[in-house]
């Protein structure tokens, strides 16, 4: 039965984020599409939950040689690290390893070959 909080979709099924959203905890390592600067240009982070609500998450993340937070919605986590997972490469950011990857991304099982190397 799902909560107040879950869409459901035509088929009788959690909506993407909130399957997105009940899979998050605190401490929790995620890949997330964050505009830094607030220039309307997303870049792949990756960071620590620091609290979740209904809208998105809070991450702590590392920029240059500082730490930062910034709340991101659903709609941009892209990842969360799960060890039980098997080794994908996400292809929205320079992120390889044990992910569990949300369905509107782009995965490769294998990283994509150097555009210095000839095929």
């Amino acid at each position: 039965m799902p909560t107040n909080t879950e869409k459901l979709t035509p088929a009788g099924q959690p909506s993407g984020l909130s399957v997105i959203a009940g899979s998050v905890s605190v401490g929790d390592t995620l890949i997330c599409m964050i505009d830094e600067w607030n220039r309307g240009d997303k870049q792949a982070f990756d960071g620590t939950v620091t609290w979740k609500n209904q809208r998105g998450v809070d991450v702590c993340y590392l920029s240059g040689y500082r730490s930062r937070n910034d709340f991101v919605e659903w709609k941009d986590v892209v990842a969360k690290l799960d060890l039980r997972c098997k080794r994908v490469r996400v292809a929205d950011g320079a992120f390889e390893g044990h992910f569990q990857v949300f369905a509107s991304q782009n995965t490769a099982d294998e990283p994509r070959p150097s555009p210095t190397r000839k095929l």
